[in-house]
């Protein structure tokens, strides 16, 4: 009689793999960065950690949450630690929207994913919005009204998202076509409308628009 074993007939799957709540957000805030914001689904972040879709339910409930997760993420390593830097948080409403306008630069920058965000409107995550009560709260703290804190802040933050919109793309103008455009203010300022959208430009736009931050 041959006896067989039986060890095997009922074989028991392991628990699924778990994932914490960070590695989800670190994995799609990779897959953002590399493929852009559609990139992130649930099963787009579920394949790149290797488990099933539903694992990750246990954390999000849909892909717009996935996405306010990766915003909120990366403003929290990044312009949340500029604004908030305790070398910043006794400066005054100008250096304070300073501060916020370079971090929030070189976030968008660093991020296009974020950026993209930033352009289908305000970030309200509770992250980006303890970014925007501090810079409120500076510029309140100098003596400028409600409506001047808000006026300020809005100003900055669309002159920010608007130059980095045309910076990452690497926007110029041809300098050798400017100057045979046919008009002359235009020949002239050629070499300047070349570089409008560097480095240098953005620091004077930033300081020339906050230097104009002062109580009513």
């Amino acid at each position: 009689m041959v006896v067989r074993s039986t060890a095997n007939a009922n074989p028991k799957h392991g628990r699924p793999p778990k994932v914490s709540r960070d590695a989800v957000v670190a994995a799609a805030t990779a897959l953002a960065d590399e493929s852009g914001l559609d990139a992130v689904t649930i099963r787009g972040v579920a394949a790149r950690l290797g488990v099933a879709p539903m694992t990750l339910y246990g954390h999000v409930a849909n892909a717009e949450e996935l996405v306010d997760l990766v915003v909120g993420a990366t403003i929290a390593s990044a312009v949340s630690a500029a604004v908030k830097d305790r070398s910043v948080r006794h400066l005054g409403g100008r250096d304070t929207l300073i501060a916020f306008g370079r971090g929030l630069r070189e976030l968008l920058l660093e991020h296009p994913a974020v950026l993209a965000a930033y352009r289908r409107g305000p970030i309200q995550d509770q992250v980006g919005l303890s970014v925007t009560e501090h810079v409120m709260a500076a510029l309140v703290a100098d003596g400028l009204s409600d409506e001047a804190a808000v006026e300020h802040y809005a100003a900055v933050y669309a002159f920010v998202v608007g130059f980095v919109s045309l910076e990452a793309r690497d926007a110029r103008l041809d300098p050798v076509d400017m100057a045979s455009s046919g008009f002359p203010t235009l020949d002239r300022l050629a070499p300047h409308l070349a570089t409008m959208f560097d480095p240098p430009t953005f620091e004077r736009g930033l300081t020339a628009l906050v230097a104009s931050v002062s109580p009513a």
